[in-house]
């Protein structure tokens, strides 16, 4: 028994959708990774001090 057009259709972009979803799921997750770490790298850096700040200003 076959389904009618519409009812494939709606099928095939609703797998196509979720598909494209879980590639940008993978790519998001990468990024967030990525900016975990960077954040702790920032985290461990000494602040600059403000005598540096002056003298490259001037």
């Amino acid at each position: 028994m076959g389904c009618k057009k519409g009812k494939c259709h709606r099928q095939a972009l609703l797998a196509q959708f979720c598909y494209e979803h879980q590639k940008l799921e993978c790519c998001m997750r990468k990024i967030r990774k990525n900016a975990e770490e960077l954040c702790k790298i920032l985290d461990s850096m000494p602040p600059k001090k403000e005598k540096e700040k002056e003298n490259k200003n001037n």
